[in-house]
């Protein structure tokens, strides 16, 4: 993925009746030109004429409504960017279609009438002025920020307060001995999470002092971290793990639209539980936003294509490279071009890769493990020299000697107590060669294991029911359940 630096500016500029308009006249501008006149790039040795526009926006809550002329805030009136829910009627209703969608013919009125308090509309939006994108067309959801942000430490502030402080299932110590001693894998140590204190849990907010990337390994992990210590009929337990199979829906890479439909089911049977367990908490306006991810997946596809943890990622980097206040934009706009020059450059020159590896050694093939597997693979001799390193980066992703690519396992069952597989490998011991163009998955895997069972990344749709056929392999064959797991992701 791409992310290329638009534009800065300082929040200050926003803060006046016009809101965003004054920082997006020029980029409209220049996109209403891209929709008309196009640009002219030479494609395979002939000039050709590109045209494009704004396909989706996506930002966190607040920014997103600045952005598109709509109310600021979440404690009245219509809350939400896709229909008329308001913070009372999104109690009781769990599903998109219990709401009046928004249209652009009466997004039209809405502005014209300005009552703000009845519509949640506050302006109109400069992105509206685009022929081919307008507000209400932006079926765009941030995962980031709606669960990882605030559904998700919600959900788990309440049960783990429920389990330790009014159960006393666990202590809050023996809670954060086990987030201590697990053993996390090289990539996922340093989004571990932090110790939770008992003030934390008893303090008035819905969250656990996490970041959203800590939250997220949370979700994958704490089933194997806990879930010996719980009984198996725990209800409130189970509103943990049903949010969990809620996450690997959601952040699935390829869906299907069967899975969209059990996904609509997932979040209504989550929020009824979420009401029923704990009938004097209210659902915040990030619960709402879950009940048109369905949708949204169906138009815009899989939301970890379109989500926030990328950018987020992307303004630490720039705001990491200035520590002056002087002259900001001009510093931070040079420093990421120069940024962006030497990735082009490196990527042409490693066939479109970013590859970069730490310091290794020269070795000769047959002291490895895999001699044979390497030889055919590289079509090389035993007596050859290869280079070995501890850890390469490619694409941004560190690959660490040790760390895990699945080949085949076969699921014996799912346990939705432990949200896990338990497993087996056929073939342990077998060496396998890949290039990186021949993984399923990029992402590096880590095998953790608790009482024979393993944690995916992933969902495997076919204990669903599922139809696997959708998903298919570059060369065209179908995915069938043993090959699915190639893509899911082991945790211990």
């Amino acid at each position: 993925m791409h992310i290329h630096l638009v534009c800065l500016f300082y929040t200050e500029d926003t803060k006046t009746t016009r809101g965003y308009e004054p920082v997006l006249e020029e980029i409209i501008k220049d996109i209403k030109t891209l929709e008309i006149k196009g640009i002219e790039i030479v494609l395979s040795k002939a000039c050709q004429t590109v045209k494009g526009t704004v396909v989706l926006f996506s930002a966190d809550n607040l920014g997103a409504h600045g952005m598109l002329g709509f109310q600021e805030s979440f404690t009245f009136g219509c809350i939400c960017q896709l229909c008329y829910a308001t913070v009372e009627s999104i109690q009781d209703h769990h599903r998109a279609r219990d709401f009046e969608p928004r249209t652009a013919e009466q997004h039209v009125k809405d502005v014209q009438d300005c009552n703000t308090r009845n519509t949640g509309v506050k302006r109109q939006s400069p992105f509206n002025d685009l022929h081919y994108f307008k507000v209400t067309d932006n079926y765009c959801v941030d995962a980031m920020h709606d669960i990882f942000e605030g559904v998700f430490p919600n959900v788990l502030k309440s049960d783990l307060y429920q389990l330790i402080i009014v159960d006393k299932i666990f202590t809050c110590n023996h809670l954060n001995s086990r987030l201590k001693a697990f053993r996390y894998a090289t990539h996922e140590k340093r989004d571990k999470p932090s110790c939770i204190t008992l003030e934390k849990l008893k303090s008035g907010d819905n969250l656990l002092g996490q970041r959203a990337a800590q939250y997220l390994c949370l979700s994958r992990l704490i089933g194997l971290i806990l879930g010996d210590l719980i009984d198996c009929e725990n209800t409130y337990w189970r509103l943990v793990t049903l949010l969990m199979e809620n996450i690997d829906f959601i952040l699935f890479p390829k869906i299907s639209h069967g899975m969209i439909s059990y996904l609509d089911q997932l979040i209504f049977d989550h929020h009824t539980m979420y009401r029923e367990l704990f009938p004097t908490k209210r659902l915040t306006p990030k619960f709402h936003n879950l009940v048109h991810y369905p949708a949204c997946l169906q138009k815009s596809g899989p939301a970890c294509r379109y989500w926030c943890m990328r950018f987020e990622a992307k303004h630490n980097q720039l705001k990491k490279s200035t520590t002056s206040f002087k002259n900001v934009f001009t510093t931070v706009a040079l420093k990421q071009q120069i940024h962006q020059c030497l990735t082009w450059h490196f990527e042409k020159k490693f066939g479109g890769r970013d590859v970069n590896s730490c310091a290794g050694e020269l070795i000769f093939v047959r002291v490895l493990m895999a001699a044979s597997a390497v030889c055919d693979k590289l079509c090389i001799g035993m007596l050859d020299e290869i280079y070995v390193c501890r850890l390469t980066m490619i694409n941004g992703t560190d690959y660490f000697s040790g760390d895990v690519l699945v080949v085949e396992l076969h699921t014996h069952y799912y346990d939705s107590h432990y949200h896990a597989f338990a497993v087996e490998d056929d073939d342990y011991g077998k060496s396998v060669v890949l290039e990186y163009d021949e993984l399923l998955d990029y992402y590096p895997l880590a095998l953790h294991t608790t009482s024979g069972y393993v944690k995916f990344r992933y969902v495997a749709a076919q204990k669903l029911g599922f139809d696997i056929a959708l998903f298919k392999m570059d060369d065209g064959t179908d995915i069938n359940d043993d090959v699915l797991c190639n893509i899911l992701i082991p945790v211990q």
